[in-house]
């Protein structure tokens, strides 16, 4: 559960807020060994706040930047 603020570039604040997330990992659907697969749940809002916050419009995407530290090891047998 977190929030998160930020004022744009007319004043306004744009608050969002996530609640209740929770992961759920369960085995590749795939069968694969090397992949994983995760359903998520939860919630989620946003308030804009300040001069013109009536006129604001945008749209809300919520997902996860996932990242693996892997490298491709470079070896030379003689």
């Amino acid at each position: 559960d977190n929030e998160l603020s930020v004022v744009d570039g007319q004043g306004r604040t744009l608050t969002v807020q996530q609640w209740d997330t929770f992961l759920n990992g369960v085995f590749p659907l795939d069968r694969n060994r090397l992949t994983r697969e995760w359903f998520h749940s939860g919630k989620a809002s946003y308030i804009v706040a300040g001069e013109g916050a009536d006129d604001f419009e945008g749209t809300m995407e919520l997902g996860y930047q996932v990242g693996f530290p892997w490298s491709l090891g470079v070896g030379i047998n003689f």
